[in-house]
């Protein structure tokens, strides 16, 4: 059975159920948070300000920052179960490392995050960490550059690209009927769902703001509300390899003595 006559067959009733409540979650969650910073920055500034206390500030109960590592260990979940489903497009077996990849960037994003450990359980860092480390803490990103600025550089690229750049060009372009190779289908794989839209827009929202700093929204200009809509977006990344369609479709492809040996 090739691809074209795979992607002929209607999904499930409850697949469709579940593709619609994620896309309406992954909209309206982008939405939410998209306006709701600003408006929120613009009528209680105080409040915000409190809610982007950072773990290493004793007041304020580090909302934004807690938000931020538990965003990511869905995405981490997720993107280990997309790899351990074999999830990937018809006939590309190796894009199925693609959300492995980002599954274990995300668990470097939440272990140093929490410095792997060290501001939940407040164990001293070791000496020769604590001399190399910025802050004394038990993490790498305070080491180097390349540790920190530069990978997550790397990664709000891949954001604006795969989030907004990507999703634009699919809408204006008219691909060729039936004919695929593994350049596109490599395009489509790492495409975000439009759905993703709001929240890569929330990223470029808070980005400009820290490019522009604004007196009128103050605030906005935080890197612990940059590091939120970074993970918020590759949550949903994540998850949507869980709903997407062609996955599902590679999936039911499978014999099914096959699928059995696998799993």
């Amino acid at each position: 059975m090739d691809s074209s006559q795979i992607s002929d067959a209607p999904a499930p009733a409850s697949s469709q159920a579940e593709l619609f409540l994620f896309r309406r979650f992954a909209f309206l969650s982008g939405l939410l948070f998209l306006f709701g910073f600003p408006l929120l920055d613009a009528l209680a500034p105080d409040t915000l300000r409190l809610f982007l206390a950072k773990d290493d500030d004793s007041m304020g109960p580090h909302l934004i920052e807690n938000l931020t590592v538990l965003s990511l260990f869905p995405a981490i979940a997720a993107g280990l179960f997309a790899f351990r489903k074999r999830v990937h497009p018809p006939a590309r077996p190796l894009f199925r490392f693609w959300p492995l990849l980002w599954a274990l960037a995300c668990l470097y994003f939440a272990g140093e995050e929490i410095s792997w450990g060290q501001w939940l359980f407040h164990w001293n860092t070791p000496e020769t960490l604590a001399t190399l480390n910025d802050q004394g803490e038990t993490n790498l990103h305070n080491i180097s550059s390349w540790l920190d600025q530069k990978p997550r550089a790397l990664v709000e690229v891949f954001i604006i690209t795969a989030g907004l750049l990507l999703p634009m060009w699919q809408r204006t372009s008219k691909p060729a009927p039936h004919k695929t190779n593994w350049m596109t289908d490599g395009v489509h794989w790492i495409t975000a769902p439009a759905a993703l839209i709001p929240a890569t827009l929330l990223f470029l929202t808070i980005r400009v703001f820290d490019w522009f700093p604004s007196q009128t929204l103050p605030n906005l200009d935080n890197s612990e509300l940059r590091e939120f809509t970074i993970a918020w977006f590759l949550m949903l990344y994540l998850l949507s390899y869980l709903f997407r369609p062609e996955a599902r479709e590679a999936n039911a492809s499978i014999p099914f003595c096959e699928k059995s040996r696998r799993q």
